[in-house]
């Protein structure tokens, strides 16, 4: 089972706003031009960010109610109003027992989460047939990239692309062939970006990595693989 939230928001999107089939890109990194300006508005209204302070347990009232929120530390928060962002297997963990029992909470029993993996590579020079905006890949692990030196204006380069892709393993009920999602987990490690869609075997796509010559960095052979080259591997700064 999937929720299918998410999908049916965009889908209002598309097809009720003109321009809902755009996408669009922050103009730099997450921390630093998502995060921080939110930290920074919250904190200009007179209140605290807590970093490295995981919530341990959510405490009940009689009523059902959040009372308050244990910390990793062992002290309580106690807020007007409790919003919860958490991954559904934390969140499911987090759970009072006096919630699980309720219908409301229920439909989230079945639900697991997606592991994804935000992957750069690097290249010392413009891949011709990439474009600016974002790709969606028909592939079961490869969900979208782009080539964030034409979509982002902090890694704006004429000369060098980087590609940002995101793999998220797909399962068949979100539209995989049953085993093909496994099988491909096994022998593949994506697709070609901007090409026919078919796989790229992984001695392939180390033998392409490191044949791009430098990185960033400008060191020569650097790749992206670092399952074939730990020491090599380039890394964005931060």
């Amino acid at each position: 089972r999937l929720s299918m939230t998410v999908v049916l928001t965009a889908m209002n999107r598309f097809i009720n706003e003109a321009d809902g089939s755009q996408t669009a890109f922050l103009d730099g990194n997450q921390p630093d031009r998502l995060c921080e300006p939110m930290a920074a508005h919250a904190r200009a209204g007179g209140g605290e960010v807590l970093l490295g302070m995981p919530v341990r347990q959510i405490n009940l009232r009689d009523d059902g109610s959040v009372r308050s929120l244990t910390m990793g530390d062992g002290s309580e928060v106690t807020a007007d109003y409790y919003v919860c962002s958490a991954p559904v297997d934390v969140f499911k963990r987090l759970l009072p027992p006096a919630w699980a029992a309720m219908d409301f909470f229920k439909g989230i029993a079945p639900l697991q989460g997606i592991p994804v993996i935000n992957l750069h590579l690097f290249f010392d020079r413009k891949l011709e047939s990439s474009l600016d905006g974002l790709a969606f890949s028909r592939s079961p692990l490869l969900s979208v990239y782009a080539d964030m030196s034409r979509s982002c204006r902090e890694y704006a380069d004429p000369e060098r692309s980087m590609l940002e892709l995101i793999f998220a393993p797909c399962t068949p009920e979100a539209g995989a062939e049953p085993g093909l999602a496994q099988g491909e987990r096994r022998g593949h490690c994506g697709r070609r970006p901007g090409g026919a869609g078919h796989p790229v075997p992984r001695r392939d796509l180390r033998r392409r990595a490191h044949g791009a010559g430098a990185g960033r960095e400008g060191q020569a052979g650097q790749g992206a693989c670092r399952a074939c080259a730990p020491e090599r591997v380039c890394r964005r700064p931060g």
